[in-house]
C-alpha cells in the first residue's frame, strides 16, 4: 500500500526533510520520529511516500497529513490531486494548537477516518487515538558552538515572543471562519479555557528583568521589541532589558548556564500537552522551573516517587517569592532535584515521550486503520 504522507508547517514540508536522520537540521526533531514510523510501517507493507511521488495518473491509496495547513483548500487540492476517491485519510496533530483551534475540534476530527492527538480535552470515541509527544534531542545537542559563561546565573528562559491567542488574528477562525474549518462553540470554548503560557511568560518576564536584571536572561526573537506579526502593528511588544535576542550557541550548553530555566508549555490546562520543554532543561542536568496541567496527576505523582524534579510554578504569587526561594535552596537540595530529574528521565513517562515509542503506537494503529478501510 503506497501512501501520501505530507506534513504542514508554515506550507508543505520538503520531501527531502520529512524522514531525514540528519540531525544538525532542525527539522529533525519531526524528521526522525517520522523516519522510525515510516520503517515500521514499510514491515507491515506500508509505504509512506512524500507528494512528489504521486500524480492525477498514478494516485495514493491513503492519505497521512501531519498537522493542517492554515486554509483548508490547500489539503482539498492536494487530495484531489493526488489522492484516490473515497481513499482513508488519517491526520495526526503534533504542533500546538495555541493558535489552531480546529486541531482540538470534534466537527473538524468528524471529516477524517481516524485522529492521533495528545490532547486528553479531545473526545471522538473510536475515531481518536491518544499518544505522547516525541521528546526528540539531536538537533539541540549538535547544533551550535558552545554557551560560554564566565558563573551560572539564576534563571534562564527562551523562545520566541509570540502574540498571545488575543493578539494574534490568525487566530480567530471560530469567530471569522475564513479558513473553511469547521469549529464548534463548544470546542471553541473549551479552547479559550485553556490558559496562555505565551502570556504568563511575559508576565514572568518583565518581573524577573526587574527584580534580577543580572541574574536573569531570555533568549529568542522579539523580546526585544521588534515585531513578530501583523497583530504587533497594532500591539508593540514591550522590549525586555534581559533580551539576548537568537543565539547561534547550542541551546543545550544555553540552558547549563543557568541554575533553573523555564521549561512552560504554551498552552496549560490539559494533561496531554508535555513538549520537550522540561525534558531538555532536564537533560542538560538543570531545574526547570514549570506550571504543570491542573489535572496533570501522573507528574505529581512521579514526584512522589522519585523526588522533586522541577519548580512548581504554581506555588507562587510574584516574581520576589520565586527569587527568594531560588536563593534559599542549599547546594544539597538543588543536587537531590537534579538527581530526581535524572531518575524521572528514565521513568515510563518518559518513555511514552521518545521517538521510538511514538513511532511504535502510532504504526500499529495506522497498520489497523488502513487495512479496516481498505478490505
Amino acid at each position: 500500500m503506497n501512501v501520501l504522507f505530507v506534513q504542514w508547517g508554515s506550507g508543505l514540508s520538503p520531501a527531502d526533510t520529512l524522514f531525514s536522520l540528519n540531525t544538525t537540521l532542525r527539522c529533525s526533531y519531526y524528521s526522525i520520529p517520522h523516519c522510525s514510523l515510516k520503517n515500521l510501517l514499510l514491515h507491515l507493507g506500508i509505504r509512506l511516500r512524500p507528494f512528489e511521488a504521486f500524480s492525477a495518473s498514478y494516485r495514493a491509496d491513503a492519505l497521512i497529513s501531519v498537522d493542517l495547513p492554515h486554509r483548508r483548500y490547500e489539503l482539498e487540492h492536494l487530495i484531489a490531486q493526488k489522492v484516490k476517491p473515497d481513499a482513508p485519510k488519517i491526520l495526526i496533530a503534533m504542533e500546538s494548537f495555541h493558535d489552531r483551534p480546529e486541531l482540538l475540534s470534534s466537527d473538524e476530527i468528524s471529516r477524517w477516518h481516524h485522529v492521533f492527538h495528545y490532547s486528553t480535552i479531545v473526545r471522538n470515541g473510536s475515531k481518536v487515538s491518544k499518544y505522547a509527544l516525541p521528546s526528540n534531542l539531536p538537533y539541540l545537542y549538535r547544533h551550535g558552538p558552545f554557551y560560554g559563561h564566565a558563573s551560572l546565573r539564576l534563571i534562564g528562559m527562551m523562545g520566541t515572543n509570540k502574540p498571545s491567542r488575543l493578539s494574534n488574528i490568525r487566530a480567530w477562525p471560530q469567530v471569522i471562519n475564513t479558513r473553511s474549518y469547521r469549529i464548534s462553540l463548544s470546542d471553541s470554548i473549551k479552547w479559550w479555557g485553556l490558559e496562555d503560557g505565551l502570556n504568563l511568560r511575559r508576565q514572568w518576564a518583565t518581573g524577573l528583568a526587574h527584580l534580577i536584571p543580572k541574574d536573569f536572561r531570555i533568549f529568542g526573537g522579539q523580546w526585544d521589541g521588534s515585531s513578530y506579526s501583523p497583530a504587533h502593528r497594532l500591539i508593540r511588544p514591550r522590549p525586555n532589558p534581559c533580551a539576548v535576542g537568537f543565539s547561534p550557541c547550542n541551546p543545550i550548553s544555553i540552558i547549563q548556564g543557568f541554575q533553573y530555566f523555564f521549561a512552560t508549555e504554551n498552552l496549560i490546562g490539559d494533561s496531554g500537552y508535555v513538549t520537550e520543554k522540561i525534558f531538555n532543561v532536564i537533560r542538560a542536568r538543570r531545574v526547570p522551573i514549570y506550571k504543570p496541567a491542573n489535572d496533570d496527576k501522573r507528574l505529581a505523582s512521579l514526584s512522589a516517587r522519585v523526588g522533586r524534579f522541577f519548580v512548581d510554578l504554581r506555588e507562587f504569587n510574584s516574581a520576589k517569592a520565586l527569587v527568594a526561594y531560588l536563593k534559599s535552596v542549599k547546594i544539597g537540595e538543588y543536587q537531590e532535584m537534579v538527581a530526581s530529574g535524572h531518575l524521572f528521565l528514565k521513568s515510563e513517562f518518559a518513555k511514552e515521550h521518545s521517538s521510538r515509542h511514538y513511532a511504535e503506537v502510532l504504526s500499529k494503529r495506522i497498520s489497523l486503520v488502513l487495512r479496516q478501510k481498505t478490505v
